[in-house]
């Protein structure tokens, strides 16, 4: 058993008896690690609003080699998120970039790529425009995508290798990339894709994180990549089907379109 120390940043927590939690946090230095907090549902604990989802904390627990769960020891609280609790429609982002990254990341396989990403993505759905949080969840989507080896290819065509132009183009979910207009029309599930939503994600996947928001966008291409990149996300990611903060998102969304209508 190992006495280690890291940051991290809450994904997820349930209760565990009438007394402790189980919490799936990223860290910095292990990844993805799930460990039990004793005692943190207690009054009194000294864990007390360090375990809410999102909350960027610096920790030491008990390792237990050959073990997935492992046992909380303390834990420091650098970065808080809590006050975009009160903004349902923001807070329902933060829970998705939070579940997408629990669900989606194998245990203890370390990424500080992905620890950077989730933080630097936090930050800025805290800080940004309620109109641009749709493009901040595209970025996350992309970026893990190719963090976990499913990059889509966005320049070439994956039917026939060769360059894929015009205004007919389609995304083959299961070759994983683009279809030129001849392979697009041989492809009976491939997925519609206007220029103007080729030439975003191509933009996505390149720039920095803190140029994403200056971006623009209509609302039919925003409408195609939506569609687009959770279907992406589904085909190739198991656990992708039942991630519920996406479904409450969603039904938020819904219903703030139909107010302003």
């Amino acid at each position: 058993m190992a006495l280690c120390k890291t940051e991290a940043i809450v994904l997820r927590t349930h209760n565990y008896s009438e007394s402790s939690k189980i919490v799936s946090l990223y860290t910095k230095r292990f990844g993805k690690c799930k460990v039990i907090a004793k005692g943190a549902r207690r009054p009194n604990s000294r864990l007390r609003g360090h375990l809410e989802t999102a909350t960027h904390i610096t920790v030491v627990f008990y390792k237990k080699d050959g073990r997935e769960l492992h046992t909380l020891s303390q834990s420091e609280i650098m970065t808080t998120f809590h006050d975009m609790q009160f903004d349902p429609e923001r807070f329902a982002y933060v829970n998705a970039l939070c579940e997408l990254l629990d669900r989606l990341t194998p245990l203890e396989v370390e990424s500080r790529t992905v620890f950077t990403l989730i933080l630097e993505s936090l930050k800025m759905i805290q800080k940004a425009r309620a109109e641009d949080l749709n493009l901040l969840l595209w970025f996350f989507e992309l970026r893990l995508l190719s963090l976990l080896g499913f990059r889509p290819e966005l320049h070439s065509c994956v039917g026939c290798r060769g360059e894929a132009g015009g205004k007919q183009l389609g995304l083959s979910l299961s070759k994983g990339g683009l279809l030129c207009m001849k392979c697009a029309m041989k492809e009976e599930e491939a997925y519609a894709l206007s220029p103007e939503s080729l030439a975003f994600l191509r933009l996505l996947q390149r720039i920095r994180a803190e140029n994403v928001t200056r971006i623009k966008l209509s609302r039919k291409a925003a409408a195609e990549i939506d569609n687009l990149l959770h279907a992406f996300l589904k085909y190739h990611t198991d656990d992708f089907r039942d991630i519920q903060s996406l479904r409450i998102l969603s039904s938020i969304q819904s219903r703030l379109n139909l107010s302003k209508t």
